[in-house]
């Protein structure tokens, strides 16, 4: 399409000076393709140097560019040759001479279909107007580092490698440019090298939708510490072979990738740490990453959207948004897959939106310290579903943070417990520390199995003093059966504390024997009788069951006669008793009852004045067994119940912190 001559006057006087000045630059070498060039930039307009058969072979090629971006073909798509060539130095010359300040039109230098075979220098230059070279191929790159320009427009077209820096090799250099409008580089835009932009300022857009962006093995685009006043677009078949880089950009709009396509395996397929977006950062509609997905520390204005996006990092994380913080949606709804974790240490976010009901999750999830305001309108807010989710954490942080097995983090379901309060769901909420506190009695076991107890010796010593003191303590109360099983265990403790005394590593196995199995018994113990802390109802089932089997085993006439199960407890009423008489006091005594002896005994600090006045009597061998074996065994349990109630009850050991 041809352009519109110089027409009037001043566009004619215009034209004519600046081929005057150019001639005088560059001689007589000005050819026709440049002379078009010089009329286009005094009107106005865009030099198209394109035909209708460039642009369907260019579209031809650019498809075939597409299918071969990730492969190694072994001959590279073609693309057809622009029909016209301009030099490099014509226009660094009409941007940035006297002579283009005076005669080029505000609009720039637009050019469309050309061959530029030496690189674009325009460092450090203050340009007059826009550079647009779509639809062209610049063989040698552009350098536009520390340049100050209005737009830069390279849409379709190819660039290659022709940089050398200690950055390596790039085809488009615009690190601390300066751009009072837009930098596009879409629309099948080819880049053989790195694109960078380290502390460019983009008062625009930066548009690289439908581009290509090839470096293996390096980065294709760099744009650390960018500031971009619109949005950053790297969607519509955006493609990159090495990594994507945003690290600590500021994003006046969004950051859209959707369809985009980011392959860097091994690598950082898009990395925007601490990247500042003031809108939203969406990873949807066919995004897909080969590679690692970085968002660690950034902090994003709006949402942040995966649906139906694919991640895939399969010995690594496939997302990483640690320390991110999300001021509006996290939308994991209809994710595509994930090979690979997804970890949320530390992030804060004001919504969580997964789904419907039953929806899956990835597998390889980490929610340590991760905190949300609430749950979304549709995703599962029943107990029994989150712990479906939160058990998918479980198992990643296992790996994740090298833990034990069994070991959990309780975080998590402390802080899905409060936002499940906050949002009515206050029995789901209870269901969820209760399930967390028995998750964890696993863990807790296997580490005290496995704990590094130091100076083993004194520990044998220090428990075995323990028991001994209870054993006295036994001894005192007449109960000469648990004295006798207590002393045996002393005796053990010591034996193996002497015995193992010049080998630590056998001492230190029987010490983590002695610890892991006390605290799998004060932990299961815990879990029976009040469901740590969050199952309080259970005491009255275990009281009635004690007092049931208590009242079974004392039963006897509520008289008690000689002979029988019960016998008076003071000396000078057994002594009548036992002789047969019946003084007239005798009718003063409580009358026998075995659900009130067996409550007597049982409950701690309540006295229902039975075990004042009877006691079970030695003289058969029914007496023996409920005084010597079963009595001590329910007064200690009363003891445990009651202690572990009143301790569940002031939540000195509820999991709630």
């Amino acid at each position: 399409m041809a352009e519109r001559e110089p027409e009037t006057p001043g566009e004619i006087e215009r034209f004519e000076g600046l081929l005057r000045r150019a001639k005088s630059e560059f001689g007589d070498t000005v050819t026709e393709d440049e002379e078009r060039l010089l009329k286009a930039c005094v009107v106005g307009e865009v030099a198209d140097f394109t035909t209708p058969d460039f642009w369907e072979k260019l579209k031809e090629a650019q498809d075939e560019e597409s299918k071969a971006m990730v492969d190694e073909p072994d001959e590279w798509p073609e693309r057809p040759e622009p029909p016209a060539k301009i030099r490099a130095e014509v226009v660094a010359w009409l941007l940035t001479s006297a002579a283009g300040k005076r005669y080029v039109h505000p609009h720039g230098v637009r050019m469309r279909g050309v061959r530029i075979e030496d690189t674009l220098r325009l460092a450090h230059a203050t340009l007059h107007g826009a550079l647009w070279a779509n639809q062209s191929e610049l063989l040698a790159g552009c350098d536009l580092i520390g340049s100050r320009f209005v737009d830069l427009h390279l849409n379709g077209s190819l660039v290659k490698a022709g940089m050398m820096s200690r950055g390596g090799i790039q085809s488009v250099h615009l690190d601390d440019s300066q751009s009072a409008g837009n930098v596009s580089i879409q629309g099948g835009f080819l880049a053989k090298g790195e694109v960078r932009l380290l502390g460019a300022s983009i008062g625009g857009d930066l548009a690289c939708s439908g581009g290509r962006f090839r470096n293996p093995g390096g980065n294709a685009l760099s744009a650390d510490g960018c500031q971009v006043g619109g949005f950053v677009f790297l969607k519509d078949d955006f493609q990159s072979v090495g990594a994507v880089r945003l690290l600590g950009a500021s994003i006046g709009g969004s950051l859209s990738c959707i369809g985009g396509r980011f392959h860097n395996p091994g690598g950082d397929a898009l990395n925007a740490d601490r990247c500042l977006v003031g809108g939203h950062v969406l990873l949807n509609s066919e995004f897909q990453s080969v590679g690692a997905v970085w968002l660690l520390g950034a902090r994003i204005g709006g949402n942040l959207e995966c649906i139906g996006g694919r991640f895939r990092n399969p010995n690594g994380d496939a997302l990483m948004g640690e320390g991110c913080r999300v001021s509006g949606t996290l939308f994991v709804r209809g994710i595509g897959s994930v090979e690979g974790r997804i970890v949320l240490t530390r992030s804060r976010i004001a919504y969580l939106y997964d789904g419907e009901r039953n929806s899956a999750w990835p597998d390889k999830i980490v929610l340590t310290d991760c905190r949300y305001d609430a749950i979304y309108a549709g995703s599962p807010l029943d107990a029994r579903s989150r712990l479906q989710w939160l058990a998918k954490h479980d198992s990643t942080a296992k790996t994740y943070i090298n833990a034990n097995e069994g070991v959990i983090d309780p975080q998590p379901y402390r802080w899905l417990a409060e936002v499940m309060k906050k949002q009515g769901h206050e029995e789901d909420a209870r269901t969820v520390l209760r399930v967390c506190a028995e998750r964890r009695v696993k863990g807790l076991v296997a580490q005290a199995f496995a704990a590094p107890i130091d100076r083993t010796y004194r520990y044998l010593i220090r428990r075995a003093a323990v028991l001994a003191v209870l054993c006295i303590a036994l001894l005192a109360g007449g109960y000469w059966l648990g004295a006798a099983a207590l002393a045996i265990v002393v005796s053990w403790f010591a034996l193996q504390a002497f015995k193992h005394r010049g080998d630590d590593e056998a001492r230190l196995r029987v010490c983590q024997l002695v610890e892991g199995n006390r605290v799998r018994v004060m932990q299961h113990t815990y879990r029976w009788v009040v469901g740590h802390g969050y199952a309080r109802w259970r005491v009255l089932v275990w009281l009635g069951l004690v007092l049931s089997v208590g009242t079974f085993l004392l039963v006897d006439h509520p008289v008690p006669v000689p002979g029988g199960l019960m016998q008076p407890t003071q000396s000078y009423a057994l002594k009548e008793w036992s002789q047969g008489t019946q003084p007239a006091w005798y009718e003063a005594l409580p009358k026998y009852n075995p659900f009130l002896y067996s409550a007597d005994a049982l409950v701690p600090l309540v006295s229902f004045h039975q075990e004042e006045h009877w006691t079970p009597s030695t003289a058969t061998w029914r007496g023996w067994f409920v005084k010597n074996v079963y009595l001590p065994l329910h007064i200690a349990a009363g003891w445990v119940i009651a202690t572990l109630f009143v301790a569940s009850f002031t939540r000195l050991m509820r999991q709630e912190g």
